[in-house]
């Protein structure tokens, strides 16, 4: 039985996906929340462990990955550049491409603070489209992590565009990539393990419906998914 007969189809993209979250950083051991640009543009870099996070992590890949079809594009605060910059180098990609699209969600009245103390408060209060504290909503993170994906589909064609960000704008952008789409909201990203700091996942080149309309991508239909 052909599952996707039930709904709209999964798009297939004109590009591979990978994402890939920073190493360690200075505010994760400090055990804070910081998205302020006029601070994490300059400050709360990659530890020396960090660092070695990404290393590895692109190590792994590179036998299969480097080349000239691999592309960066990053965030543009201090800790995801330096991520980006490493895995470059050990891919021997192009140099990176910087984007605000990929920046760590706005954390409002909460910037600098106590991550825990920001986990505990905002999830449980948390609505798709409001926003809480001055934090933004999960949608806006979305649509803007799709803006990205959907600029890059218009720059490469079969590419392995890895993307490098956050914690929680990358959790929010895997309910994209989704399939089955039993987890595809993106209010699902919670449901989703928080990727891990330096960890490079390939995700591939098919998104759900839902994240092609948002972000405005009418590519191929994907193969249909048989059971």
């Amino acid at each position: 039985m052909c599952l996707s007969s039930f709904g709209p189809k999964p798009v297939k993209l004109a590009n591979q996906y990978g994402l890939l979250r920073h190493g360690e950083s200075i505010a994760n051991v400090l055990g804070i929340v910081t998205s302020d640009p006029a601070v994490a543009t300059i400050r709360y870099g990659l530890t020396p462990h960090g660092a070695e996070q990404v290393r590895q992590s692109a190590s792994a890949y590179r036998d299969r990955l480097a080349g000239s079809h691999v592309r960066l594009i990053s965030s543009d605060l201090l800790r995801a550049r330096q991520t980006a910059e490493i895995a470059r180098r050990v891919l021997g990609a192009p140099a990176v491409a910087n984007c605000i699209g990929l920046r760590e969600r706005r954390f409002g009245d909460w910037e600098g603070q106590p991550g825990d103390s920001f986990g505990e408060y905002f999830y449980e209060q948390e609505e798709a489209h409001v926003e809480t504290a001055g934090v933004e909503t999960t949608h806006a993170v979305f649509r803007r992590m799709l803006g990205v994906v959907a600029a890059a589909e218009q720059c490469y064609r079969d590419k392995l565009v890895i993307l490098t960000s956050h914690g929680d704008p990358l959790q929010i952008l895997q309910t994209a990539f989704s399939q089955p789409e039993t987890l595809s909201h993106p209010m699902d990203y919670r449901n989703w393990p928080m990727p891990q700091n330096g960890v490079l996942n390939i995700v591939g080149n098919v998104i759900t419906a839902e994240a092609a309309q948002v972000a405005g991508i009418t590519g191929g239909s994907a193969p249909d998914t048989v059971a």
